[in-house]
């Protein structure tokens, strides 16, 4: 549907950005002052492995009645707090699922789209890619966990693999990076945006091909994909694309980043 809306230059709301109001301390999950301890200790690490526990249904944190949203919502709060927005990101999902009204899951919702990383992904745009896409991107490759690796050995926040970085690197005029490089949120944001908007050029800026090229490399795109564009847009081409991996992979980053684009989330100041 957001491809949609892109081809046909339609807005998916209309409405104003509203802050998400944070949870009330009665909303929160029973542990939430065990967690508030941890932190203020300097153990996120550990604050982080309660709420993961929580989130995997674990009877010693997570009681069978306390699933609702509410609490949900205010586990995501606290994962947030400790920095890890990977899990908040999960917490918040829970959150949406749980709820028992539409107007109670569209609460929710600007939780799951963080302003992670607001800093990198500014710089990003520097580079020719929206910060919105880039937001999009990087929540689908790893969730902003900047030290996700892949069964493929992709790494970092971007996902990228070794070579595509180094490859990012020297267009940048940069030295070659080595695998621990790409764990740096900056030096990962800053090589996937730059080889996004490679592809973003080589493909005539078409943003479904070029995140399928990004997925599963520029050679499994289809020859035909300008005559696709050109008969249906970003919709077609996403229901199109050379692999269903693909077009999973294209219709959820245009969803994010119509998400980012309307709900424009910034970090507090």
């Amino acid at each position: 549907r957001a491809a949609a809306r892109e081809t046909l230059g339609v807005p998916a709301w209309a409405g104003r950005p509203v802050a998400a109001p944070r949870p009330a301390g009665e909303d929160e999950p029973a542990f939430a002052e065990d967690v508030r301890a941890l932190l203020a200790d300097g153990r996120e690490g550990d604050a982080a492995l309660l709420l993961g526990r929580w989130l995997a249904h674990d009877v010693r944190v997570a009681p069978p009645g306390e699933r609702d949203a509410a609490a949900a919502l205010g586990a995501a709060s606290l994962a947030f707090d400790a920095g890890r927005p990977a899990l908040g990101t999960r917490l918040a999902e829970a959150a949406f699922a749980a709820a028992r009204s539409d107007s109670e899951a569209w609460a929710v919702v600007p939780w799951a789209y963080p302003p992670a990383f607001e800093r990198e992904m500014a710089a990003a745009e520097t580079l020719g890619v929206e910060r919105a896409l880039m937001w999009a991107l990087v929540r689908q490759e790893s969730r902003f966990d900047p030290r996700a690796r892949s069964r493929s050995d992709a790494l970092g926040l971007a996902q990228l693999k070794l070579a595509a970085a180094q490859d990012a690197a020297r267009l940048l005029h940069e030295r070659a990076p080595g695998e621990e490089a790409l764990y740096e949120p900056a030096r990962a944001v800053r090589y996937g945006a730059r080889y996004l908007a490679q592809l973003l050029r080589r493909f005539d800026g078409c943003v479904p091909v070029a995140l399928a090229a990004y997925n599963a490399g520029p050679a499994t795109i289809r020859r035909d994909w300008r005559e696709i564009v050109a008969r249906g847009g970003d919709a077609l081409f996403c229901e199109l694309a050379s692999n269903a991996d693909s077009q999973d992979y294209a219709r959820r980053i245009t969803g994010f980043r119509t998400a980012y684009r309307e709900l424009r989330p910034t970090t507090a100041r």
